[in-house]
């Protein structure tokens, strides 16, 4: 049973390695291995994003990892209890329609229910996430985006 910790740098390092089956400094030689900011630079019509290429060059130079049966801790993203992520962890660009969702079925009400409805086009989850204005305040700290 693989756990992604992701308490920490250093834990997601060793955590990480554990599913590649690799120490953690071989990982982390992988990782450093790649400059993904020339890449794009080289090649600004890359079809890839920048995450998904990280994954396919880790995954070719180390293989696939083993299935990760929970995550811990993992900062700057809200899950359901008991999600044991049986799709992986997918880049936002995978994961927005099923964020959306998630966040619609578990509304506290339906003021946030209807903001959240009017933000629901392609782009605007990421466009809100970068905003310097909240998107939502919620009155049951169930949501503070």
């Amino acid at each position: 049973m693989l756990i992604l910790d992701c308490s920490s740098r250093t834990q997601v390092l060793h955590t990480l390695s554990a599913g590649f089956g690799c120490p953690p400094e071989k990982l982390k030689k992988v990782l450093l291995s790649l400059d993904l900011e020339s890449i794009y630079e080289l090649n600004p019509r890359q079809l890839v994003d920048a995450p998904q290429y990280l994954r396919e060059y880790v995954c070719a130079e180390l293989g696939e990892p083993g299935p990760f049966t929970r995550a811990l801790w993992f900062h700057g993203t809200r899950t359901f209890a008991g999600n044991t992520f049986p799709a992986g962890l997918l880049a936002l660009n995978q994961s927005e329609s099923l964020a959306m969702k998630m966040l619609l079925d578990l509304a506290p009400n339906e003021m946030v229910r209807t903001h959240l409805k009017e933000w629901d086009i392609p782009g605007a989850f990421r466009m809100r996430c970068f905003s310097s204005e909240p998107a939502i305040k919620s009155t049951g700290g169930l949501l503070a985006i």
